[in-house]
């Protein structure tokens, strides 16, 4: 995949044709004159996306702001408002009788699903349990909060996925709203096993002692120099070339969330338990040499010039951007506790006060997490009580909003985040998130469909139908890959059954890996992916929508069919 830049300047331009009109002719016997031709001036206007977060003053959720309410300014020149559209969907009840609708699809990856009365949209939360660089200490305690949310706090038409990360990325469970299920899946993620690491601890008093050997040996305080730059240096380049890959695997890790994610038709918030990783490793490592040789002009100037992690600040970059033109809010869960700071002596001398190499390691991670997180509308939640850090984010996400601005002219990366943003309602302040230009969240129509099956009506007590079909999808328009003797592709089917005015019944998300031989794939001769399942639903009028996306490169569509259920007479 490609390398994206900071801002993407996906632009979605509207045209706006302005008519000069001619003034009516005078009364007489004069003939007319000959009209003016029309004089048409196109204007572009490029539409801004940002994500914001308006609270009060004691930072509860704001959830009836209005468009007119909004103010957003560019070096004090007032741009116009296009839309204001809340994150958490109103509630809307749905007739009781749709509550006997059942979905079932024949492929890998799915999850049962319940379905309670509808009050609202459905909403999908992605559960990372990061457990590779989660406290591995009260585990128990965490998965125990993680289980309370999920029974207790979270809305029942809320689909959940769980996604754990030791290492490797795991699909515990696919999006269901079975709290069952749910619990069941987080329990699994906690009984993994992170890889074997040093403790942050120990890994600092690691770097400390070799610190101390470019002290110089005639001084026993060194003089507050350092005797050798070169071999600070040295040792700063090594220290976080060797914590590199481990930032990489963690970034990686959340960037197949977010594509797991990005396929779906609907909200999608990650909700990540994790203590994260440092972007910027070079940051404890400055900490650290000021602890051993104080914070002379000497170490000001070295940390200047040391900037070891700009390819891990690009990555993070693409990330954010990643997440915003997939529709993805990040909210972070930190329960981790700070370790003790350093005490007792060197070799020569106690360490410098004031400086604490152990905070400093254990905030940078923090700080990228917030980062990441703010940039998507999200927050991150810094507490021992899993289960209360999962409920304050979704209770910031009620307060959520996406922002779209007209703009005249397409802004610099430099300038979008000059855009300010405020509101006219009394005691109420915006935090807005990372701004980008990137068309509507639309899926291309693609060329799929539904062969429907012998339909039965359904036995006493329940009514309606039992309705087989299959899924036909063309691979063509997938951007299957070539990898050895073989064409494959990461897939996302989401299959929504919808009433005849758009509203969500039930839904089933399922992740496919799928292979061609690639000599059937060179020679035209592959069949179409073929996708079982059934329905049961009540008489009604129904749609059934497919969307299928391949996570590796973004590709895909959707495609859908009208259905009516009728069990008193012929099949639909």
């Amino acid at each position: 995949m490609g390398r994206m830049t900071r801002q993407a300047a996906c632009l979605a331009a509207l045209t706006v044709p302005l008519v000069w009109a001619q003034p009516a002719g005078q009364q007489g016997d004069e003939p007319p004159a000959p009209a003016r031709p029309r004089v048409e001036q196109q204007v572009d206007v490029h539409l801004l996306e940002l994500p914001i977060v308006a609270l009060d003053r004691r930072e509860n959720p704001v959830t009836d702001l209005r468009a007119d309410e909004i103010v957003v300014r560019l070096r004090g020149k007032r741009q116009r408002v296009a839309f204001l559209q809340p994150a958490l969907s109103p509630e809307r009840s749905l007739p009781a009788e749709l509550s006997g609708v059942k979905l079932h699809v024949e492929a890998p990856g799915g999850a049962p699903s319940v379905r309670p009365p509808v009050q609202g949209d459905p909403r999908y939360l992605l559960l990372f349990v990061d457990v590779e660089h989660d406290g591995r200490l009260n585990r128990h305690r965490a998965l125990e909060g993680a289980v309370r949310f999920v029974r207790e706090q979270r809305r029942p038409d809320d689909y959940a996925a769980v996604i754990s990360f030791d290492g490797e990325v795991h699909l515990e469970t696919s999006f269901t709203n079975d709290p069952a299920a749910i619990s069941e899946a987080l329990a699994s993620a906690y009984e993994r096993s992170p890889s074997p690491s040093m403790t942050m601890r120990r890994r600092i008093e690691d770097l400390l002692r070799t610190l101390e050997e470019c002290i110089l040996d005639s001084d026993p305080r060194g003089a507050g120099q350092i005797a050798n730059e070169r071999c600070v240096r040295d040792l700063a380049v090594g220290y976080v070339e060797e914590l590199k890959p481990q930032v990489r695997a963690w970034m990686d890790a959340l960037s197949a969330v977010i594509q797991f994610a990005a396929g779906l038709d609907g909200q999608a918030v990650v909700l990540s338990i994790s203590h994260g990783v440092a972007t910027r490793p070079e940051m404890e490592f400055i900490e650290a040499v000021r602890a051993v040789f104080n914070n002379t002009d000497q170490v000001a100037r070295m940390q200047i010039s040391l900037d070891l992690s700009q390819d891990l600040q690009k990555e993070l970059d693409e990330l954010k951007l990643r997440a915003l033109r997939a529709g993805v809010t990040l909210y972070f869960i930190d329960r981790t506790v700070r370790p003790p700071g350093l005490s007792g002596a060197r070799r020569r001398s106690y360490y410098y006060a004031g400086f604490s190499p152990i905070e400093v390691a254990h905030e940078q991670p923090q700080r990228t997490s917030l980062e990441l997180a703010r940039a998507t509308g999200g927050d991150l939640m810094i507490t021992t009580d899993v289960g209360e850090g999962l409920r304050r984010a979704l209770e910031v996400e009620a307060g959520r909003y996406l922002l779209g601005v007209y703009l005249d002219r397409p802004l610099k990366p430099k300038e979008l985040d000059r855009l300010d943003v405020e509101t006219t309602r009394k005691r109420t302040r915006i935090r807005r998130g990372l701004a980008a230009y990137r068309p509507p969240r639309k899926f291309n129509q693609i060329a799929g469909r539904f062969r429907f099956g012998q339909t039965k009506v359904l036995e006493p007590p329940r009514k309606g139908r039992f309705v087989p079909f299959v899924i036909e999808i063309p691979p063509r328009e997938l951007g299957y890959e070539q990898a050895s003797n073989a064409v494959t592709a990461n897939l996302t089917l989401h299959l929504v059954v919808k009433t005849a005015e758009g509203r969500a019944v039930t839904a089933s998300y399922h992740y496919l890996s799928h292979s061609y031989p690639l000599e059937v794939w060179r020679n035209r001769e592959e069949e179409p992916l073929l996708v079982r399942g059934w329905l049961e639903a009540p008489d009604g009028d129904y749609r059934l929508v497919a969307r299928v996306r391949n996570a590796r490169n973004g590709r895909g569509g959707e495609f859908s069919t009208a259905i009516r259920v009728v069990s008193e007479r012929k099949a639909p």
